[in-house]
């Protein structure tokens, strides 16, 4: 019961702090989350010129990091880049107080998973376990990495991509994901390739939709989004820099 009344106390004083950041004209908070080596640093640094570190084979980011950066149509935005979940929930529950720090705080929570693989066990234990520290009215972005292992034609100037394969990817993600997110809860998912900048000018522009063609409140679903005419890349901003960090509960 205590850790219960805790946990509603703290989601208490985070909405506060969320409804005065807004009277304030406080730049949006994006949290970016995922599996452990998805790709989240990765992709910060392609979507806004950053120069996180990152490393394939071994984790980079043990504790948030919060940065101010400029995003579409030049909004400024408060983007968290947060340890990834490890191969259990067990061992992640170390990381749980600065999830449910920042999940309260967000105003789009983005989870990055794969195109490139087929099991999304982990990504439903997530949603399951920490989708109820969302924000009420926390927008939910799923951002769908790695496009370019199932279409060659992604980020090639001139091909010609696959749009039905790219709707059954989606499709089926989808279909993994719907029965576990929170009730009441809209997604929306982005397909893109960090490493060949591919649609990051969508996943951009989803970070700041105020809610992205959906209504909050309204039944959940995942409504994929539809594939470009044509590759799309988002040029990375001339003078890179590191972020500095937040100080976030342990």
């Amino acid at each position: 019961m205590c850790v219960k009344s805790g946990t509603i106390l703290r989601k208490g004083r985070a909405r506060i702090a969320r409804k005065s950041a807004r009277l304030l004209g406080s730049s949006p908070t994006v949290v970016f989350l995922g599996k452990r080596g998805v790709g989240k640093s990765s992709t910060l640094n392609a979507l806004f010129g950053l120069t996180l570190d990152s490393d394939a084979a071994k984790e980079c980011t043990t504790t948030p990091k919060a940065v101010g950066v400029k995003a579409a149509h030049g909004r400024r935005l408060r983007a968290v880049d947060m340890p990834g979940i490890a191969a259990n929930l067990e061992t992640a529950e170390r990381y749980r107080r600065p999830y449910e720090y920042w999940m309260a705080r967000a105003d789009v929570v983005v989870w990055l998973t794969q195109a490139d693989v087929r099991s999304y066990t982990q990504d439903q234990k997530f949603f399951r376990s920490f989708g109820p520290l969302l924000a009420r009215d926390a927008q939910v972005v799923v951002a769908v990495s790695k496009f370019d292992t199932q279409d060659p034609a992604v980020g090639v100037a001139g091909g010609g991509l696959d749009e039905a394969l790219h709707a059954e990817k989606l499709r089926d993600v989808r279909d993994q994901l719907t029965p576990y997110v929170p009730p009441g809860r809209t997604v929306r998912l982005v397909p893109y390739s960090a490493v060949r900048r591919w649609n990051l000018d969508r996943l951009a522009a989803a970070l700041t939709e105020a809610d992205s063609g959906e209504t909050p409140g309204a039944p959940a679903r995942s409504t994929p989004d539809p594939a470009p005419d044509k590759p799309t890349s988002s040029p990375a901003p001339k003078t890179p820099h590191t972020p500095g960090t937040e100080v976030t509960p342990r």
